[in-house]
């Protein structure tokens, strides 16, 4: 059983769209690049992807799934946010697979890759620091994850970035 939720839309269908309409397209970026990435038209963050590492077999033996379990470590900096909350960072990380579709992924608590205290990284995010977190996601029926997207869940929204394994 899946424990992905496919969003409609595949990355690879998206960035055509995107380039042929003048939106722009999602940037790939390696392991370690720092990218501006749009959550709203208003809201943007500096991520810097540090890892995304499968999860030990540990906790993915927790999980009655197929799909492989990856932990996304990265660290987000407000930029241009009258309001920084980490969540709308967190919420709106997605796992692409490998055939390119962008999905998203539910899961409880995972403690092996925990996010830092809401309050305390939002007093962080407004005194201009960075904050690091992490964030589980999935491959869905199977499909092994090649990278992960952050950005608006609108998939047609310009701003939003995609990392490569």
């Amino acid at each position: 059983m899946s424990i992905a939720r496919g969003i409609a839309v595949s990355a690879i269908a998206l960035a055509a769209t995107l380039g042929l309409s003048g939106c722009g397209s999602m940037g790939d970026h390696k392991i370690g690049d720092t990218a501006k990435v749009n959550f709203t038209k208003a809201d943007s963050y500096e991520v810097t992807v540090t890892a995304i590492e499968p999860a030990p077999a540990a906790v993915a033996d927790r999980y009655e799934t197929e799909d492989e379990i990856y932990f996304v470590r990265f660290t987000a900096k407000a930029a241009g946010v009258a309001d920084p909350d980490l969540v709308q960072v967190t919420s709106n990380t997605y796992a692409v697979v490998e055939d390119g579709t962008v999905v998203a992924t539910s899961f409880d608590t995972i403690e092996e890759c925990a996010q830092p205290d809401n309050i305390e990284a939002t007093e962080k995010l407004k005194a201009g620091e960075p904050v690091e977190a992490c964030v589980p996601v999935a491959g869905d029926d199977g499909k092994k994850v090649t990278g992960i997207r952050m950005g608006s869940h609108d998939l047609e929204a310009s701003g939003s970035q995609t990392w490569k394994i």
